[in-house]
């Protein structure tokens, strides 16, 4: 059994609602002489562990075009402001992503303009580092696919903003899986990262305090995985995949390998994203991940990230608004 969890659902609902609310409660002062321009800074992982595809190139373009001259966003049309953006690869790369936020930085001063706000990263490494950077240059970063816990502190990250849920909210859901089923033993398998070792240290600790048996299984790459994880399904029969992507794909040919995908064992992964589809050369089989009890949801990856572009720059503009600052302990 394979199953996806994702909580992309409710995005663009929510961050359309805040952003016409504040709107109709807080316009904008009227753009004299003409047109308001609004900068976005748009960060994607094009490539590396945890991929958006081609296609989300097309898509920025898409959304954008339609912000500017769809009739139906009243504000925007009657203040005359108009979206620009200008987007970058982190290729999920904490140290990608500082060097392309240093070049936007560094880019935006040469031209004497300003970046009113970030959209993205999706990858938590980048996040937590683009997201000091934004407090300290005081630019708004809303996040689609961040999920660790540690950015909710306001202190540390007080322009971030995202409009997916936590890996601790994850865990409850998980649990409830657990308890259906009647599974009380569980191995964590984690990636390298820091937010996949903290995220499956905390949930080690919070499936022991309710009394879950609980083991950890790392994807270290200096290991023999198909080895390690045959003799780790000795001890378990249900995986909890705290890894990108890339590391889950590699960890379920694996498993499909040993025959471990025969229904008798649980594979349950938190931050998939339905990677296959986003990297059609990709050489496994795809049927590893039609499992039985597949939670995915059947929506495409082109419409869900337009609703969720749509509806961060319509953020945006709350937070320009606002002089492009959230104020610290301003819960959005």
């Amino acid at each position: 059994m394979t199953a996806h969890v994702t909580s992309w659902r409710s995005a663009g609902r929510l961050g359309l609602f805040y952003s016409a609310l504040v709107v109709l409660l807080h316009p904008p002062a009227p753009a004299s002489g003409g047109p308001s321009n609004l900068t976005m800074g748009i960060f994607l992982p094009l490539t590396g562990a945890k991929v958006l595809s081609k296609e989300g190139l097309a898509v920025v373009k898409w959304t954008v075009e339609q912000l500017n001259r769809d009739s139906t966003y009243t504000e925007l049309r009657k203040h005359s402001l108009v979206f620009n953006y200008l987007l970058e690869d982190t290729k999920c790369d904490s140290d990608e992503g500082v060097y392309r936020f240093s070049q936007m930085i560094s880019l935006q001063t040469q031209a004497a303009s300003r970046i009113d706000a970030i959209i993205g990263p999706s990858c938590d490494d980048v996040c937590r580092l683009l997201g000091g950077q934004a407090r300290i240059w005081d630019v708004p970063l809303i996040s689609f696919g961040c999920e660790s816990s540690v950015l909710s502190d306001r202190r540390r990250y007080p322009t971030f903003l995202r409009t997916t849920g936590t890996f601790d909210e994850m865990q409850q859901f998980i649990e409830k899986i657990l308890t259906h089923f009647g599974w009380n033993r569980l191995t964590l398998v984690h990636g390298q990262d820091t937010v996949w070792l903290e995220t499956s240290d905390d949930f080690q600790a919070q499936f022991q305090t309710h009394h879950f048996d609980t083991r950890q299984f790392s994807l270290n790459q200096d290991k023999n995985l198909s080895l390690s994880l045959q003799e780790e399904a000795i001890e378990t029969r249900v995986f909890v995949l705290c890894a990108y992507g890339s590391d889950v794909m590699t960890f379920m040919s694996a498993a499909f390998d040993l025959g471990l995908t025969n229904g008798d064992y649980a594979f349950i992964s938190i931050d998939f994203g339905n990677m296959v589809k986003r990297i059609p050369d990709w050489p496994g089989d795809p049927a590893i991940f039609n499992g039985e009890h597949s939670l995915h949801l059947p929506v495409s990856l082109c419409s869900l990230f337009c609703r969720f572009l749509s509806s961060s720059l319509l953020v945006c503009l709350v937070l320009y608004i606002f002089v492009c600052v959230v104020p610290s302990g301003v819960q959005i």
